[in-house]
C-alpha cells in the first residue's frame, strides 16, 4: 500500500481518477454495506493496484529448479542449455523494467 500511495501522490491524474472512480461507486451505500461485489466495481483503481505490485514486486527474485532438461534459444541464435536440476534465479526487478 505505501507504494501504490507515493505513486497515488506523484500521479495526480491517476489520483483524481481513482478518486472519481471510488466516489462514485460508493456514494449510493452505507459504510456497513461494503462487499466484494462493490469492490469489483471499482476496476480502475484494481488496475492501478496491480500496476503498483508490477513495477513494485514484493518478492523481487524468484527461484525455480529446472525439472528437465532445456534449451532456450536467444533473439541472437545463442543456445543455453539448462541441465535438470539447474537452479535458476529471475529478477523480476530487471524483468519489469
Amino acid at each position: 500500500m505505501t507504494w501504490t500511495l507515493f505513486n497515488l501522490a506523484n500521479n495526480p491524474d491517476v489520483y483524481e481518477k481513482c478518486k472519481s472512480e471510488i466516489d462514485s461507486v460508493l456514494s449510493d451505500i452505507n459504510d456497513n454495506e461494503i462487499d466484494s461485489s462493490i469492490i469489483s466495481l471499482l476496476t480502475y483503481t484494481e488496475l492501478v493496484l496491480k500496476e503498483t505490485l508490477r513495477y513494485h514486486q514484493p518478492v523481487p527474485i524468484l527461484l525455480r529448479t529446472a525439472i528437465q532438461d532445456n534449451t532456450i534459444i536467444a533473439r541472437d541464435g545463442k543456445q543455453i542449455h539448462i541441465k535438470k536440476g539447474t537452479d535458476i534465479r529471475m529478477n523480476l526487478h530487471i524483468l519489469h523494467r
